[in-house]
């Protein structure tokens, strides 16, 4: 976007980073560079884990082996919200 907003219309006050943390979320099942990009972009508030249950494609009955793959480097907090604390939060469970 910064190499090409000059193009962008209408003109946006923010970059698109800031609408996407304030307005999206993003489910995932294995995705391991996103999962290592989410401390780092500050993107945690906005990604919630799924195992797609019941479908076969799914992690199910291996979620456990897939979240510890995915989120062993995370931070325990990180990992609350992305394992469930955003959902608590986006659905007001």
């Amino acid at each position: 976007y910064k190499a090409h907003h000059f193009w962008v219309r209408p003109v946006i006050p923010e970059l698109p980073s800031a609408y996407f943390r304030r307005h999206c979320f993003a489910t995932f099942q294995e995705d391991h560079a996103g999962v290592d990009s989410a401390e780092r972009y500050d993107l945690v508030d906005n990604l919630m884990w799924a195992n797609d249950y019941p479908h076969h494609e799914g992690s199910w009955p291996f979620s456990a082996a897939s979240i510890e793959r995915q989120m062993a480097n995370l931070a325990d907090e990180s990992r609350a919200k992305i394992l469930g604390g955003n959902a608590v939060r986006v659905f007001r469970l």
